[in-house]
Formats: structure tokens, sequence, C-alpha cells
């Protein structure tokens, strides 16, 4: 747990401080959040036998100019939390705009939980394997690429939305 906690740690802090720019460049982002889904299968599959998966993407594609793997990191990281905190659903929709949502089951959040879920080092019900960096670090991504990502907690469902902007 040290280890990872200091690997994520390490990851984090260069994000942060990295004076490199991202590399930028037109990215579809249907294609990579589908890549993403579809690395985590097998994960959903392990983990939650009656894994729920709704997807809705727009026909368009949406291009964005983002950095690849940041995009990628970002999915990775929200898709690691479904895993980790739902009830075994998981409903992710993109819109025409580039709003992204996840949106999951999560019962027993209070608004102040939902409130902290990007802070540095926080962790639902100190879950165990978790650092608490994983939701900074999309944070973090998601504002260097100049979006936004929130969430917003309603009926135990939790809504956490990406936008990027033409």
């Amino acid at each position: 747990m040290l280890k990872q906690l200091t690997e994520e740690l390490f990851r984090y802090s260069v994000i942060l401080t990295s004076e490199e720019d991202l590399k930028i460049e037109p990215i579809t982002i249907n294609n990579v959040l589908e890549e993403s889904i579809a690395s985590f299968y097998t994960i959903f599959k392990k983990e939650k036998c009656k894994f729920l998966l709704r997807l809705s993407f727009h026909r368009k594609k949406i291009v964005r100019n983002l950095d690849r793997s940041a995009i990628s990191r970002i999915f990775a990281n929200l898709l690691n939390n479904v895993v980790k905190y739902s009830n075994g659903d998981l409903e992710v929709t993109l819109f025409e705009n580039g709003e992204i949502h996840f949106i999951n089951h999560a019962s027993n959040l209070t608004e102040i939980e939902v409130g902290k879920l990007f802070d540095r080092f926080y962790t639902v019900n100190n879950a165990r394997n978790s650092t608490g960096l994983g939701l900074s670090i999309s944070k973090a991504l998601v504002e260097k690429m100049n979006g936004t990502i929130s969430a917003e907690y309603n009926n135990e469902m939790l809504n956490i939305c990406i936008v990027f902007d033409l």
C-alpha cells in the first residue's frame, strides 16, 4: 500500500508541477471512451457479477483538442472508482456538446463527502487499496486541458460530469 501511495503521489506531483505542455491534438472522445470502458470489461465482470453498464454515445464523433494519454487516465480513474464504490451499475453518456457523465448508485454518501471527492488523499469510508489521489489527478488533468469536472449527488446517484468545450 505504501508503494502504491508513493507512486501515485509522485504522479500527482509531476502533473501539478510539470512545466511541459501536454501533447494536445484533435482527439475523438467517443473512441477513447469506448477503449477505456472496454479495457475495464474484465474487471467489471470479475468485481460485480451483476454490473449493469448503460452506454449512450452520440453517433456524431465528438472531437476536442486534448492529450490522449491524459484523457485515458481520467477515464481510467473514474472507472476504477466505479468498481470500488458503486452499487454495481454505471451509466456513461457522451453528449454532442462534449459533456461526459459517469452516473452510478453510491449508497450512503453525504453532500460533504461528495464535496471532497476531488480533494487530495480523500477516500470514502477509508477505503482499502486506495490512495485518495485518483480523482485529484483527474481534476488536475481536466483543468490542464481547459475543461471542468464536477460531482453531484441526488437520490443515492453520483453524477460526475466532465466538460471539454470546443
